[in-house]
């Protein structure tokens, strides 16, 4: 359990430096917009290809990964009708409410927590991966197609993977 308040405790003092430095003026709103850009761009997809380079890929795509896709389609499965058929929800908010039901995440807080829990970041690895190989780029596909009041096609669910910085 310390390993869980370690993790969090670790994220908690970057973040209260990162407030410091910004209530301060060391960072003004342009280089905490570069930072950001920095650290979603290339630090979490650096990682996240070091982390993969350490590991058995056929292991992270075993029962993790089945129970990664299991658990966002058990949430679904619940909330989707929930919200087409008793709340009237479009498509663009049964997703938006859908994602935010059932993505974790997983490289933010999902790796630091790994780490100091169970000191190995790879078992994050398969929920990282199911949901950039196939949730995002089938729920952007979906916001698009809905904004668009087109149906999603493969072509532009593969696309939306595609053009994802992760």
């Amino acid at each position: 359990m310390s390993g869980v308040a370690e993790g969090f405790g670790v994220i908690a003092i970057i973040i209260a430096v990162g407030f410091v430095l910004a209530h301060y003026g060391v960072l003004d709103a342009i280089s905490q917009k570069a930072l950001a850009g920095v650290v979603f761009y290339v630090a979490i997809p650096a990682l996240l290809i070091d982390i993969l380079s350490k590991s058995e890929i056929t292991s992270e795509l075993g029962k993790a990964f089945g129970v990664a896709v299991l658990s966002v389609l058990g949430v679904l499965a619940i909330w989707v009708p929930v919200a087409r058929l008793f709340r009237g929800a479009s498509v663009g908010h049964t997703v938006i409410g859908g994602m935010g039901a059932s993505y974790v995440n997983g490289g933010n807080l999902g790796i630091p927590i790994a780490v100091y829990v169970i000191g190995d970041a790879t078992m994050v690895i398969p929920i990282m991966l199911m949901q950039l190989i196939a949730y995002a780029p089938v729920a952007l596909a979906l916001l698009g197609s809905a904004e668009s009041n087109e149906r999603a096609s493969v072509g532009s669910v593969a696309l939306s993977g595609i053009r994802s910085p992760l």
